[in-house]
Formats: C-alpha cells, structure tokens, sequence
C-alpha cells in the first residue's frame, strides 16, 4: 500500500470549476487544494488513476488554468496532482482564508426598548 504525504496541509474550499479531459469540458467542485494538488468532487465521472487532465477556474480577478495528473478517482471523487507546484495559488487562497471576519454592527434602535414580563423579573 502506498503512503501519500503532503508536504502542507490541505485548505478547505468550495469551488467550481471546469475539468478538461480529453478535450472535453466537466464541471467539478474543488473541496480542497494545496500547492501540490486538488481534491474535487464530481457526478458520475471516472477518470482512471495516471490521467492528464486540466483545470481551468476564475479566483477573484485571476484566471487559472492548471495541467495535472490524476492520483485516484472514484465515481464521486478525484484526486489530482498538479505537474508544477502552484504556491501564488495556495498563499493566495491561505491569505483569503486567514482574513478576519468582518465584525459584526450592533444594530441599535432610537426607540426605547419595551420593559417585557420576563425581563421585569430579572
């Protein structure tokens, strides 16, 4: 049995994107990405393990189009491997997921707040 390591751990996102194999165009969801791979949910596509496929994708103002090699695939599931490490992508997409929420604003009311049963009794 062989033993994948990664070299990073992997970002959750949720993703769609076009998968291209065998100039045809697939729709998937990316669920997870580092700067070495991918990992993609499908609908009733196989792509059998060793395939080059290509993924093609718009993040924020940057289109992407990305070659990779498919490391296991299930009729749900695909795993790729990029054929070159893609670290602007990952940092790109590490700094989205690190950025602070917006705080939420209090909403305040200019008129005054009605005394309730309950809270007479707190």
């Amino acid at each position: 049995m062989a033993v994948q390591k990664r070299y990073q751990a992997r970002l959750k996102i949720n993703k769609e994107i076009h998968l291209i194999y065998r100039k045809r165009a697939f729709t998937a969801y990316a669920v997870n990405l580092s700067s070495e791979g991918m990992g993609l949910q499908v609908e009733a596509l196989s792509i059998p393990t060793g395939m080059f496929l290509e993924l093609d994708f718009h993040i924020g103002d940057k289109h992407w189009q990305i070659p990779a090699v498919v490391t296991h695939s299930s009729t749900r599931e695909l795993g790729v491997m990029f054929l070159s490490k893609q670290d602007l992508l990952y940092t790109s997409l590490l700094s989205d997921h690190c950025r602070p929420a917006p705080q939420a604003q209090l909403l305040t009311s200019p008129f005054p707040v009605a005394e309730t049963a309950s809270s007479h009794y707190l």
